[in-house]
């Protein structure tokens, strides 16, 4: 590690950013993009109408909302999902809903922030199918869905439990449900991860969940100025577009956003709350707020994340604006084993807490940007991360390597994503890498993944309750003095894998403090970039908690505290 030490003078010292030809890169990118778009000739009023820009709306209670929309045949009969105004981009609102009063209602409910249930504006399940254009066998109703996991014996452990918890019955379709402790975890016709549409779930999932599925490979535009409120995860099949509108692009020098782009938001029940927060998020969150993955992806075989057919691929996301909700165990953005071809361009995503605290089930949730085992070709460019646990995840899993395409192995790796500039704030773990397809004689899984041109500030420590409730004892720490520097190449240290346990990497995560928390990263690279926390924001444990191979950081400048008591090398130091 080659560093030039500066120690700081208090909290108002300059910091100098780096990364200024990457940065004017992706601005041109963004720029490109907003003039493919044409975005701020949109009104930002009310919602988006045609492809000229204009937008005729009838007033509601949530804001203006378009009138119109996909209308009705001759006789009545539902034409599907179209905008009238464009075959290039469909909105949540262009929705095949014949009755016109049904219709208006529905438009002056959806996005305005109070969470209306399916159930405030239908009384059976039947109309809802017919309104929305779905297909019952993509989304299933829930007593359906949980009906095929019991008659199912290729259903996962969790799929069978969760649907004998949703009947609240020992014995079910052809499962044995008495080995199942539903006597307190009874949902009574509920289920957090559910996949399923019942009259509990929210109208904007509705909306939003069935327009993704029926773009057919047009733009789907999230209207701004609203606020989407969804009980459930939304799905994104191969082909999806989403951009999130609103006014202009503004950026902090790296990441860019969209002003008055519209939040989606996971929002639970009082009872799913309640579990939430007894159980740390154990089994109780849906585990993302969008997930790229095949529908229905939960409904099939041994493994809920993966479907037969091919692997989803093509999708991009514009100035998303995503909030987890601040549950425990929630995701912010998934891409699930077999996703290839992702592109993500500015945007927000905030509130993302962890999961249950205790070590066994400590990694779940909790992830602003999720790379599940076997994502490729995951580009992120300008993104916002704030309020989370971890930022940016890469898993390479041994447990799920039989999961991946065959041809994949072949290539060397099965994660593969890269983040070009990037500003975070309040996260534990900005950068978090797993890989455990390692042994004694030969390296596998490379990960391939960059994170360049960052602002990462007051970050990399692990808030006091999370420590307290993991290491069962008080944080006591001992603090240097805030120190400066720059590195300018520094490799992960390598495992300590012994005879007995040839196949792990050895020591990692101690505490989960840094920049850079790893267990055994293999072509990992973390370079030009700035990681500066306030003076009073806490010491930490080191720059990289954890090992890998190949591996490093370089061109980073840092000014932080260390703890002195755990590391004898840190800076700053006595």
């Amino acid at each position: 590690m080659h560093t030039t030490p500066r120690r700081s003078g208090g909290p108002d010292d300059e910091f100098p950013r780096s990364g200024a030809s990457v940065w004017a890169v992706f601005a041109a990118s963004l720029a490109i993009a907003a003039c493919n778009h044409d975005f701020d000739s949109v009104p930002t009023s009310d919602i988006e109408g045609g492809a000229g820009g204009e937008s005729t709306t009838t007033a509601g209670p949530g804001g203006g909302v378009p009138d119109g929309g996909g209308g009705c045949g001759s006789e009545g009969s539902s034409p599907g999902w179209k905008n009238p105004d464009s075959d290039e981009y469909i909105t949540p609102y262009d929705f095949p809903v014949c009755d016109p009063k049904r219709r208006a209602l529905l438009q002056a409910l959806i996005g305005n922030g109070d969470n209306a249930l399916v159930g405030d504006v239908y009384s059976n399940i039947e109309d809802v199918y017919e309104d929305f254009g779905l297909d019952p066998d993509e989304i299933m109703t829930c007593q359906a869905r949980h009906e095929r996991a019991l008659d199912d014996p290729s259903s996962s452990v969790t799929m069978v439990r969760n649907a004998c918890r949703y009947f609240c019955d020992n014995s079910l379709g052809g499962s044995d449900c008495s080995a199942v402790e539903i006597a307190s975890d009874c949902q009574v016709g509920s289920v957090y991860r559910s996949y399923c549409l019942d009259l509990d779930d929210s109208l904007d999932w509705l909306a939003l969940q069935a327009a993704a599925l029926d773009a057919n490979g047009r733009i789907l535009r999230i209207p701004g100025h609203r606020k989407f409120m969804i009980n459930q995860v939304l799905v994104l099949p191969s082909d999806s577009h989403l951009v999130w509108m609103g006014d202009k692009v503004s950026s902090n020098g790296r990441a860019a956003w969209r002003d008055g782009a519209s939040p989606i938001e996971m929002v639970l029940s009082d009872q799913q709350r309640e579990a939430t927060d007894d159980r740390r998020g154990v089994a109780s969150t849906h585990g993302t707020v969008i997930v790229a993955a095949n529908m229905p992806f939960a409904y099939s075989g041994s493994n809920p994340w993966i479907a037969s057919g091919p692997s989803v691929s093509n999708v991009r996301l514009e100035y998303a604006h995503v909030n987890a909700g601040g549950f425990h165990g929630e995701n912010g953005i998934s891409f699930a084993q077999g996703v290839k071809d992702v592109t993500m361009i500015g945007g927000i995503i905030e509130n993302v807490k962890i999961n249950a605290i205790e070590g066994t089930a400590a990694p779940a949730g909790g992830k602003a940007i999720q790379c599940e085992a076997g994502c490729r070709d995951v580009s992120i460019e300008g993104i916002v991360i704030r309020d989370a646990h971890i930022g940016i995840n890469s898993n390479v899993i041994a447990a799920q390597k039989d999961l991946q395409p065959a041809d994949w192995d072949k290539q060397g790796y099965v994660s593969d994503i890269a983040v070009a500039g990037l500003y975070m704030e309040n996260v534990d773990i900005p950068i978090n890498v797993l890989n455990d397809l390692e042994s004694c004689n030969e390296r596998s899984g490379s990960q391939r993944v960059r994170v360049s041109d960052f602002y990462i500030m007051n970050s990399g420590r692990m808030p006091d309750d999370v420590w307290l409730e993991r290491v069962g004892a008080p944080r006591d720490d001992e603090f240097g003095a805030r120190v400066g520097g720059t590195v300018t190449d520094e490799y992960f240290p390598p495992g300590s894998p012994t005879p007995d346990n040839c196949d792990k990497p050895g020591p990692h995560k101690r505490t989960n403090m840094g920049l850079v928390s790893s267990r055994g990263a293999y072509n990992v690279v973390i370079d030009n970039g700035v990681y500066q926390n306030e003076l009073g924001y806490g010491g930490i444990t080191a720059l990289i908690d954890g090992d890998g191979t190949y591996s490093k950081l370089s061109d980073v400048e840092y000014l932080v505290r260390f703890i002195c008591d755990d590391a004898a090398q840190v800076p700053g130091c006595p």
